[in-house]
């Protein structure tokens, strides 16, 4: 749900120094309790004449209120005001990266994982959740491209699922067309149609993402990045 209005007073009394768990140039993240249960808050600050980073915000913003999946982060509520945006969402305190260091503390790194191996099963459980939100944002109507699946934007809810997060990058896809802007998302881990100069490469669609999943894929068996020659 989405309100034209100020953030109420409980929780803007929260976003404070101590509870801010990211920031970056045009707004924080902060961790707040309503009603005894923690959530995520973003807080984005706008200008008189929105810039693209700012227009991204509501972007995500769009596409989040629309989504409910068990491998999405939760949208919760939003507020808006004419300075000020609010992002309500499910608390998450790990990240992909976050993991893959605790993984890797456990089983060292891997050129080669045995599918009768403990980490096997620990390594496809963790991929299959990715795939999972994944196949979700694909099969929307119409589809939902992600197109920046880096692991900070991959998190661990309470429960242990892996959830997909930040769709400030993402893009529904025109019924129409699969002519979209090109380099977006973080170029170590986007498809080159996605990255590459106009006018070759800026035709794609969701497939996009599948080129992603195959570096996260590699991450998490191996521990390692995916080396391209």
């Amino acid at each position: 749900m989405s309100t034209n209005e100020d953030i109420d007073d409980e929780l803007k009394a929260q976003l404070t120094e101590p509870n801010k768990i990211g920031s970056g140039k045009f707004g924080s993240v902060y961790n707040v309790t309503k009603d005894h249960i923690k959530y995520a808050l973003k807080e984005i600050k706008l200008t008189e004449k929105l810039n693209e980073n700012e227009k991204k915000y509501l972007r995500e913003l769009s596409i989040m209120e629309k989504l409910d999946n068990s491998h999405v982060v939760g949208y919760v509520k939003s507020w808006t005001t004419p300075t000020v945006i609010y992002i309500m969402m499910e608390l998450c305190e790990c990240d992909l990266n976050v993991l893959i260091k605790s993984m890797t503390a456990i089983f060292k790194c891997a050129d080669n994982v045995e599918p009768n191996h403990f980490e096997f099963f620990v390594s496809y459980h963790i991929f299959h959740e990715i795939a999972q939100g994944v196949h979700y944002i694909h099969t929307q109507t119409p589809p939902i491209m992600h197109r920046d699946l880096k692991p900070p934007n991959i998190l661990m809810a309470s429960d242990g699922s892996l959830k997909l997060g930040d769709f400030g990058l993402a893009k529904v896809r025109d019924k129409g067309s699969m002519t979209h802007t090109v380099g977006v998302g973080n170029e170590t881990f986007i498809a080159p149609e996605v990255s590459g100069p106009k006018p070759l490469h800026h035709h794609y669609n969701e497939l996009c993402d599948m080129y992603s999943l195959v570096w996260r894929y590699q991450m998490i068996v191996t521990r390692k990045e995916l080396q391209i020659e």
